[in-house]
């Protein structure tokens, strides 16, 4: 059974995911699991005025009761089955382990704030789950509302994985012909163009044998920088998600480092999934 895994940590850029995240799950019939991940503060030697935490039992009971109230919230907009999980840990690594261990078909997670990587991270949560995911992770900005994918930018490195995740982005939707995938290699001369040409023609060959198949287009597009190449595609059209793949996670690192491309991380407005390719096809 599909399950599509939702960290949260109650805020409102997590909620936001939370229901572009219950979209997704009523389109693609997938279980939903709702989790958080309870940290407890290290031990100060002198508290002196300082109120000590409460005891991980009571916070994760806390954090049960809450996440059962988001679950009852969620019964009204959704027939799909819903979990509640809790977790003590590092939510990075908790929620990295989780994904390790049940290979979710998807996991849906949030990014918020107003500069730099704070726009793609809650903590450093986002980012860190993003550069480790071993299953699909859909990145979403903050402010985000759920509309169905349509058009879909795929930056690509000409990769076998790319056929597979083509065929994964097929049910997300209800109609796969409907659904637009553009192939973008980014081309910075460090491969001359004939050989750049070749793999294309070779990719596109390969992708074709998709059926049914989605309303595929290709591209080469110079650029010395890929974060700012992309940053012009990405405002050159209507997309509704941008694809990067395992192959590309040097891409993904190099897209949001501030030394690149802050603009474009200040001003992303739309989903980005990371999907590790053919390493998740036992993801469920």
């Amino acid at each position: 059974m599909r399950t599509v895994f939702i960290p949260t940590d109650f805020s409102d850029a997590s909620l936001v995911a939370l229901k572009y995240a219950v979209e997704i799950a009523q389109t693609a019939g997938a279980d939903l699991v709702l989790y958080s991940a309870v940290h407890l503060p290290p031990p100060v030697a002198d508290l002196g005025a300082v109120a000590a935490p409460p005891p991980a039992d009571e916070l994760m009971e806390d954090t049960r009761k809450a996440l059962l109230g988001l679950a009852k919230e969620l019964e009204a907009h959704t027939t799909q089955r819903i979990e509640v999980v809790v977790e003590l840990g590092l939510a990075s690594d908790c929620i990295e382990g989780w994904m390790e261990a049940h290979r979710p078909w998807l996991t849906v997670m949030a990014s918020k704030g107003t500069t730099g990587l704070e726009r793609m991270v809650w903590g450093s949560v986002t980012r860190h789950v993003a550069e480790h995911a071993p299953t699909p992770l859909l990145v979403l900005p903050e402010t985000h509302a759920y509309e169905p994918i349509q058009s879909v930018l795929y930056a690509t490195d000409f990769h076998s994985g790319d056929e597979s995740v083509t065929r994964y982005l097929m049910d997300w939707v209800d109609d796969p012909t409907a659904l637009k995938v553009h192939f973008m290699h980014v081309v910075d001369g460090a491969v001359p163009m004939e050989y750049e040409e070749a793999h294309m023609a070779d990719f596109e060959a390969n992708l074709a044998q998709i059926a049914p198949a989605p309303q595929l287009t290709f591209d080469l597009k110079p650029g010395r920088r890929i974060a700012d190449t992309l940053e012009t595609e990405i405002a050159s059209s209507d997309w509704n998600l941008v694809v990067v793949c395992p192959q590309q996670r040097s891409w993904f690192v190099r897209l949001f480092a501030p030394s690149v491309s802050n603009q474009l991380v200040e001003q992303l407005d739309m989903p980005i999934l990371v999907h590790p390719g053919n390493r998740s096809n036992n993801a469920h």
